[in-house]
């Protein structure tokens, strides 16, 4: 683990990601968030 800003940013990130995909995200919009995330990593 690192102890900088991002990846504590990324952490806060994904959970708050999960925690809305228990809410019934559209699969497009899921999708897009998917695409954006793959972007960022690469």
């Amino acid at each position: 683990m690192y102890n900088n800003k991002n990846s504590r940013f990324r952490e806060d990130y994904f959970f708050t990601f999960n925690a809305r995909i228990k809410h019934n995200i559209t699969t497009q919009e899921t999708s897009k968030v998917l695409l954006t995330i793959s972007e960022l990593l690469t």
